[in-house]
């Protein structure tokens, strides 16, 4: 199959994240047509934490720490197919993947039924998304905080904006889950309440993060893959509210 290079930006951290670069390359994008995959690599994901008393760190523990930024994110080159993330209908909802084929090369509508492809870890197995459970770790130093949330999502892209439409993020907290968009919305999951209702002080709150392609999205069709060749970059803002009793300075 051959091959062009797309490059964009992708990720998340705890509190701020800016992802550095992620390679896109080869045959069909959306819904596709036959059983094609997008190539992505990461690299260089830098977090900073914008709210007093947090640290973050990346698939090690934050207790005790004072990191706030450069947490890094990479990943080797892998090929990904389009998905789509929706409620598994359960009691306590958890995120599923599945996937669809496109109507032709042109039209990227989903051509019948959806096909189940499972929960995060299935759909990073199985070429779906980029990410791993509990990759991001905050803790906070002596003071619990409460309701860390994603504040916003900022996505900007080069001189070709074809492949921005399509840029989902999946966030699963201890309590919550959410996919957002590149347009600064909340899509899927329970977006009106916190990803974790409290990030407890000298001990570790886990967030999972994985970034993945919407074969929803019309304007990556087939027959537009020329078009996607230029970059992306993805900031995601979390915050976490302190109590009003401690001040920053103690």
């Amino acid at each position: 199959m051959d091959t062009k290079a797309l490059k964009k930006q992708m990720g998340a951290a705890i509190a701020m994240v800016l992802v550095a670069a992620v390679a896109l390359g080869s045959a069909t994008f959306a819904w596709f047509v036959s059983n094609n995959e997008v190539t992505a690599k990461t690299t260089g994901v830098k977090a900073q934490s914008n709210t007093a008393f947090m640290s973050i760190e990346y698939k090690k523990t934050a207790i005790g720490t004072t990191t706030t930024n450069n947490v890094d994110w990479t990943d080797s080159e892998v090929a990904l197919y389009p998905a789509e993330v929706q409620s598994d209908g359960a009691t306590a909802p958890a995120p599923k993947f599945v996937t669809a084929y496109g109507t032709t090369t042109t039209n990227g509508a989903r051509k019948g039924d959806y096909t189940e492809v499972g929960d995060a870890a299935k759909a990073v197995t199985d070429k779906y998304a980029v990410g791993e459970a509990n990759n991001y770790s905050i803790s906070s130093a002596g003071v619990d905080l409460s309701d860390l949330k994603i504040d916003k999502i900022d996505v900007t892209t080069g001189a070709d904006k074809g492949l921005k439409d399509a840029i989902r993020v999946l966030v699963v907290g201890p309590d919550n889950w959410q996919v957002w968009g590149p347009d600064g919305k909340k899509l899927e999951g329970t977006t009106d309440k916190a990803l974790a209702a409290k990030v407890a002080k000298d001990a570790d709150t886990h967030v999972s993060v994985y970034v993945y392609y919407d074969g929803n999205d019309v304007a990556v069709t087939t027959a537009n893959l020329e078009k996607i060749l230029d970059s992306v970059g993805v900031t995601i803002q979390f915050s976490a509210t302190q109590p009003t009793t401690v001040s920053a300075g103690a």
